[in-house]
């Protein structure tokens, strides 16, 4: 589903830690950024965040990683949180966008918030962008959705201006060095070359 062990900007996710302290989440947010940036990843960490049974105060600025609905979230499997992709060249088709429109006016199951991530949203048709327009026109209290994308200029005018935006930096040489020695047991001068 995503790729293992990207670094996480643990800088938003603090950001949207204060944000779910205060109650004062949006309905909305578009991250954008380059590719391998960590915007899906970081959007999965705040899904955990927001639903973690271990903050239900929401004094925590990191998820637990041990309570069932954190692992429900990490896993794919929680009811509550979904995660909608498309691989390379793919459009994400009127349907998805419908099917977000008529489970975000649901109540959540088991968490406090329902949460939408997706994913490479400037796939989006014409029509799909329109009907996902209709579910960022009526929110819902109970739901967050958080698109992501690396062309945001691509995605409907109508749709930006209805999210808060998030901008996500390049991952730098010297953080990709160091995953690459730490994953894959290489050496300083083989992650060196790698990552430059």
């Amino acid at each position: 589903m995503l790729i293992d062990n990207v670094q996480i900007n643990t800088t938003i996710v603090k950001r949207f830690s204060i944000l779910n302290q205060k109650n004062r989440l949006a309905h909305a947010y578009l991250f954008s950024g380059p590719a391998y940036s960590g915007k899906s990843e970081t959007a999965l960490a705040i899904a955990q965040l927001i639903n973690c049974e271990n903050n239900e105060d929401g004094s925590l600025d990191n998820a637990c990683q041990t309570c069932p609905a954190c692992k429900k979230t990490m896993a794919g499997n929680h009811p509550d949180v979904h995660f909608f992709q498309t691989e390379y060249g793919e459009t994400i088709k009127v349907e998805t966008a419908r099917a977000i429109l008529e489970s975000i006016q649901l109540r959540p199951f088991e968490a406090r918030k329902k949460i939408f991530i997706l994913r490479n949203a400037e796939n989006l048709t014409l029509e799909g962008a329109n009907a996902l327009l209709k579910t960022l026109e009526e929110p819902s209290l109970n739901s967050l959705l958080i698109l992501t994308t690396s062309q945001p200029e691509k995605i409907l005018g109508t749709i930006r201006s209805r999210c808060h935006s998030v901008h996500f930096c390049s991952t730098s040489s010297e953080t990709v060095k160091d995953q690459l020695e730490k994953l894959y047991d290489i050496s300083a001068d083989d992650s060196h070359f790698l990552s430059y």
